[in-house]
């Protein structure tokens, strides 16, 4: 409980359940702007399926590289493609 009356945490906590209903909500205004356009379900579960694929083939990346190596610079170059292909 002392954590939630801790300011610095609670704000990091809201500014993050912003930020993650914010992206939730843009998807589904997304998928439902594609179920409109295409009159296709299946193409508006593709807008959140596509989500995840880039998170699961770069987990699976960073799992295999971490262990080789200098794994800071290796994590650092992983995460930085990940941010260039999610643009």
């Amino acid at each position: 409980m002392r954590l939630i009356k801790n300011k610095t945490f609670l704000s990091l906590w809201v500014a993050m359940f912003v930020s993650t209903a914010g992206s939730m909500f843009m998807l589904l205004g997304l998928s439902i702007n594609v179920f409109k356009t295409t009159g296709s379900s299946t193409d508006a579960g593709l807008v959140f399926a596509a989500q995840w694929i880039s998170p699961i083939v770069f987990y699976y990346l960073t799992a295999k590289l971490s262990n080789y190596g200098n794994t800071k610079k290796r994590l650092y170059f992983i995460y930085s493609k990940q941010f260039n292909l999610n643009e």
